[in-house]
């Protein structure tokens, strides 16, 4: 996490199939991608996570997330599971203009 913050670098979670889950098993969710950003936010921490949300014609994007009508989606499960506002807006791409 140091190097992180030393570096002002971004890790930018990645929402389709193969990034998240063994896509011959089954195709990844909303919550896999909720899961991914948690996991990178213990790693990195919070002020280093962002979304490679992926919306540029991949068909392998996740359920829940199948286009950019979804992001709410997104933000409101960050929301139900604690993420403070400023977090959630920093994951959702505010940092990447600093």
């Amino acid at each position: 996490p140091r190097e992180f913050h030393e570096r002002k670098a971004v890790v930018s979670t990645q929402s389709t199939w193969g990034f998240l889950i063994d896509e011959e098993v089954r195709r990844s969710t909303l919550e896999d991608v909720i899961n991914h950003i948690d996991y990178s936010i213990r790693i990195a921490g919070a002020d280093h996570v962002g979304i490679g949300s992926d919306y540029d014609g991949t068909p392998l994007l996740p359920i829940g997330l199948e286009d950019v009508s979804k992001q709410p989606h997104l933000t409101a499960e960050l929301l139900r599971r604690g993420y403070p506002e400023n977090i959630i807006t920093n994951i959702m791409g505010v940092m990447y203009s600093v």
